[in-house]
């Protein structure tokens, strides 16, 4: 029946052909419903779980092979090439992966690269969705999902000064892709100047986490480092917020400690064109012996991974002076942006200030000084 009668019905309405002697379907099996009534094509969507494919009216009786039900493509991350398909089973680990891997056209064409054998499992390290796969864990507790892109890489030691100092763009590469901005590179590469030179990366005075400044070689600061594992409630931090043992601190509700270096990249994602001035970031790996590693000793040196984000000069914070001097439209811009990406500590310390500013390096040209902390 028409939901919506007309104000005027006919005085004389023609009986329906197929009346419908119990609309709500009570009793009746989900296959003899007619299709349009609530549901699609005689079948009970409400029974199947969301996003599982249709099922087919057919009874087909052959089985799929489990082993190719979980699928991911894997794509080398020096030298990209075409992806791989690989099939394994979600409950296998990260290392049954790495062998497969191996025994795919990923490990010949790895081989091919270097001329020798290609490298056993241990040696290969996996990332998915920026994040390096730890051998030990299935693929399910790794959140590896159907048709994930995962980048391979091979073990190397790219030491650039005698105390085995890191810096490299391996992470990098599975978020920005291999040729990452312009001016993201040339921090990079005046980063690991200065680490071949000698100069080591130098602690902020403030802030809560471990936050370092990497000059280059003339004792520039070019780029801020990061880690991870120094967050405000990580085991490393420098700055006295250790994490109680049993307890699930947080600076803030809803972002867990380790994951603020994702949302530093994240918001160079989101500004788009520069509207806001985020400078270029990134993820990568580093170390080094000036980082902090109170989990295993002051001798302890590990590599961390981390947010890189150029280093913008700048005269002070606002802090420093009067706010009420700071361009309107300047103010709007950081608003507006705090509010998409939910930030919720934007203060007068972090917000910096250049009195004659210069273009920010981005990736699209130049944007304005003040924005993302």
């Amino acid at each position: 029946p028409n939901p919506c009668p007309s104000p005027n019905p006919s005085p004389n309405p023609k009986p329906n052909p197929n009346p419908n002697p119990n609309p709500d379907h009570k009793g009746v099996p989900p296959a003899e419903r007619h299709q349009g009534e609530g549901d699609s094509g005689g079948r009970d969507r409400r029974a199947e779980p969301f996003g599982a494919p249709p099922r087919s009216h057919h009874h087909h009786h052959h089985h799929h092979k489990t082993h190719g039900d979980f699928v991911v493509y894997c794509r080398l991350v020096k030298g990209g090439g075409n992806r791989v398909r690989v099939a394994c089973r979600a409950w296998e680990t990260v290392l049954d992966l790495k062998r497969r891997v191996g025994e795919s056209a990923l490990g010949a064409a790895m081989a091919n690269v270097t001329g020798a054998a290609a490298p056993p499992p241990e040696r290969l390290r996996l990332f998915c969705r920026g994040r390096e796969l730890v051998a030990e864990r299935s693929l399910m507790e790794s959140d590896v999902r159907r048709h994930d892109l995962v980048y391979v890489a091979r073990h190397t030691e790219e030491e650039v000064s005698g105390d085995g100092a890191v810096l490299s763009l391996h992470m990098s590469d599975t978020v920005l892709g291999p040729t990452p901005p312009p001016a993201l590179v040339a921090c990079f590469e005046a980063a690991r100047a200065g680490i071949a030179a000698g100069h080591a990366p130098v602690l902020s005075e403030d802030g809560t986490g471990g936050t370092y400044f990497f000059p280059d070689g003339e004792r520039k600061f070019v780029a801020a480092f990061k880690p991870g594992d120094e967050e405000p409630f990580c085991v490393n931090n420098p700055r006295g917020y250790a994490r109680r043992e049993g307890s699930d601190e947080s600076m803030r509700t809803g972002i867990r400690p380790g994951e603020a270096h994702y949302r530093e990249v994240a918001a160079y994602f989101c500004d788009h064109g520069g509207f806001t001035g985020v400078p270029p970031t990134t993820l990568v790996e580093a170390r080094h012996t000036a980082f902090s590693n109170l989990s295993g000793g002051a001798d302890t040196v590990t590599t961390k991974s981390g947010s890189l984000q150029a280093f913008v000069p700048h005269d002070a914070v606002v802090e420093d002076g009067d706010e009420r001097f700071l361009p309107v439209s300047e103010v709007h811009r950081i608003a507006m942006f705090d509010i998409r990406m939910l930030n919720g500590d934007r203060n007068n310390e972090n917000i910096l200030v250049v009195r004659n500013p210069a273009p920010l390096p981005s990736s699209t040209g130049s944007s304005p000084a003040p924005g993302g902390k």
